[in-house]
């Protein structure tokens, strides 16, 4: 037996009109939720990069060798380098991360491992190169290497590449 409403139309129909609607809303309850908490994710790993970045520079005497082997007994140089390397990849990793929660596009996360293996492969030997050789493996550096310490090891190419990001998206809306 078919209900008939009011206005002589079956009820079934506007029952499917309201199912719709309901459909409808509970989908971008869906969509509101999932976005606010792929926002939240992104906002937990942001805080969790820069609060990575303050202790990393917080602790940048710490000997990661020592911690990891627990031996004492290497050579001063081996041990400037291994430290400054793994400074430089976890700074650079969590600056990524960083870029990653401010842009979430893979495009530009791409370029910044570009630019981190050519600072990796590259840059990070010349510059361990340079700072052994002329002055070994102390804390205290001459005008230029100081200046190259402070680009090579904190994290500062990695983090220009924020800017630069994002006045291409503004310039990309421009157009």
């Amino acid at each position: 037996m078919r209900l008939a409403s009011p206005s002589g139309l079956p009820v079934r129909n506007e029952m499917k009109a309201g199912d719709r609607g309901a459909a409808m809303a509970k989908k971008t309850i869906k969509r509101i939720n999932t976005s606010t908490n792929k926002l939240t994710i992104r906002t937990l790993f942001a805080a969790f990069a820069v609060i990575g970045l303050a202790l990393i520079y917080l602790f940048q005497h710490f000997n990661y060798l020592e911690f990891l082997t627990g031996r004492t007994d290497y050579n001063p140089n081996y041990i400037f380098a291994f430290n400054r390397t793994i400074r430089f990849i976890l700074n650079d990793l969590l600056a990524i991360l960083l870029i990653w929660t401010i842009f979430y596009e893979r495009k530009y996360v791409l370029v910044a491992f570009i630019i981190q293996a050519i600072g990796l492969f590259l840059v990070l030997p010349a510059y361990l190169i340079l700072k052994l050789s002329i002055e070994g493996a102390s804390e205290i550096s001459s005008p230029l290497l100081s200046f190259l310490h402070r680009i090579i090891i904190n994290p500062v190419m990695i983090l220009l590449l924020i800017p630069a990001f994002f006045l291409q998206k503004k310039s990309k809306f421009q157009n």
